[in-house]
């Protein structure tokens, strides 16, 4: 079971259930394996008066890798589900596909935190184009362990992604954020 982080909009926030359901994994998981792939599905908004339950199904337990399904319930039922694959650390290659684009540090970037979990920073926003980047981190320590970092990723993977994809839909004027 979880608590809920309180949120502006009055649902629980999408990133804390990533995260609590990638932990709730992660945990019925050898510490020498390391989150490989998450693939997540939000099915309802979840209320932040009630507890969270998390179902852990060990899909797979093999050599080099492991999967686990996790379905996250309160008492109207699911309201997401996640399939996580877990790997023994290899020798790869270390690829990066794009650059990050260049904006200002943080210290010159106006806080658009709305809780004490995470800070971030507006870096840079182009509704037309559909771009929105953002400085963010954890707001405090994370513990020293490879999943509890893909968990914190995952926390904040729900925010600033989400804020650039909204930007480029269609929303009736009244409810459109001023620039």
């Amino acid at each position: 079971m979880a608590s809920n982080v309180h949120t502006p909009w009055g649902r629980v926030f999408g990133g804390q259930v990533f995260a609590q359901g990638l932990r709730a994994a992660a945990l019925t998981v050898d510490d020498a394996f390391e989150v490989h792939s998450v693939r997540a599905y939000f099915i309802r908004g979840g209320e932040l008066d009630e507890p969270i339950r998390f179902e852990v199904d060990r899909i797979r337990n093999g050599r080099s890798f492991v999967t686990r399904r996790v379905v996250a319930r309160q008492s109207a039922g699911a309201i997401f589900n996640l399939d996580a694959s877990f790997q023994l650390p290899e020798q790869r290659a270390d690829v990066q596909v794009m650059t990050a684009p260049v904006v200002p540090p943080p210290d010159e970037c106006d806080s658009i935190s709305w809780g004490g979990l995470h800070e971030r920073r507006m870096a840079l926003m182009d509704r037309d184009a559909g771009r929105f980047a953002a400085w963010q981190r954890v707001g405090g320590p994370v513990l020293d362990e490879a999943a509890f970092g893909a968990c914190a990723l995952a926390f904040v993977s729900d925010d600033v992604p989400m804020a650039a994809a909204r930007t480029i839909h269609p929303v009736p004027q009244a409810h459109r954020p001023t620039r």
